[in-house]
């Protein structure tokens, strides 16, 4: 689902959200291809109108590991490509808190 900027506007404010993490489709050599560029300048347009931190975090791997997942899971291939996005997001931001509460001990 494509939102606009006053969409996520209203969802911040609603939810008073202090920060969005968006996966950083970066190659795997972690060279920035042309989907990544896209993302960080939608990420800066973001952070432009929203006025909290937008933080680009690397998602390499997390489609694979979230297929598999669904796959373990006995999922159909047709229910699999519905839900991979929404794996891979959650495999995303676990891995953000993850690494911050590493940073932070």
């Amino acid at each position: 689902i494509n939102m606009t900027i006053d969409e996520i506007k209203h969802i911040v404010e609603e939810y008073d959200i202090k920060k969005i993490i968006i996966g950083l489709p970066k190659n795997m050599n972690n060279t920035l291809g042309e989907r990544a560029i896209i993302t960080t300048n939608y990420a800066k347009l973001l952070e432009e109108h929203l006025n909290i931190p937008i933080i680009m975090f690397d998602e390499r791997l997390t489609s694979v590991i979230s297929n598999s997942i669904l796959i373990e899971a006995d999922m159909s291939r047709k229910k699999r490509k519905k839900k991979v996005d929404g794996v891979a997001a959650q495999i995303i931001l676990q891995d953000y808190l993850n690494k911050e509460k590493y940073e932070n001990e």
